[in-house]
């Protein structure tokens, strides 16, 4: 190969974390690919990005309302379970992020031509799968450890 052609395999594999299309992707631990349109692809990450951003603000007015978070506020240990249970929400706040800007990066390489729907499978898969975390985290914390060096 030239060293074009070297350098956008490198550039190709490295931007495909996910593994799609190589020999490493782990078709047992991701979601299925999308197999719609690109027109119905774009608008279901449309909706998608949506329901993240409201969950994703519901999830903030709960940290946003514990007395903790403010300057000055009293301590963790000073108040009740209830706001120590709101801690939780930074994890679907993570999860909603992580996803929504995914989701956006879908939309714009589909609608740009780079890639198709199928190459964009849902990234952390559904939180519904979270009672193992090798239903909904181990696909990126295996991805992340076979790319990082030992």
């Amino acid at each position: 190969m030239t060293f074009k052609e070297c350098l956008m395999w490198a550039a190709s594999l490295l931007a495909t974390t996910h593994g799609i299309g190589w020999a490493h992707e782990p078709t047992d631990q991701i979601p299925p690919r999308p197999t719609a349109s690109r027109g119905k692809f774009i608008a279901s990450q449309f909706l998608w990005i949506i329901f993240y951003f409201i969950i994703w603000d519901v999830a903030l007015i709960l940290v946003r309302g514990n007395p903790c978070f403010t300057m000055g506020g009293p301590p963790l240990a000073a108040v009740g379970w209830w706001w120590h249970m709101v801690v939780w929400s930074h994890i679907v706040t993570v999860y909603c992020s992580m996803s929504g800007l995914y989701a956006i990066a879908s939309i714009i390489f589909v609608a740009a031509g780079l890639y198709e729907p199928r190459d964009w499978p849902h990234i952390l898969g559904s939180p519904l799968n979270a009672y193992m975390v090798r239903k909904c985290w181990g696909y990126m914390l295996t991805i992340s450890f076979t790319l990082s060096p030992s």
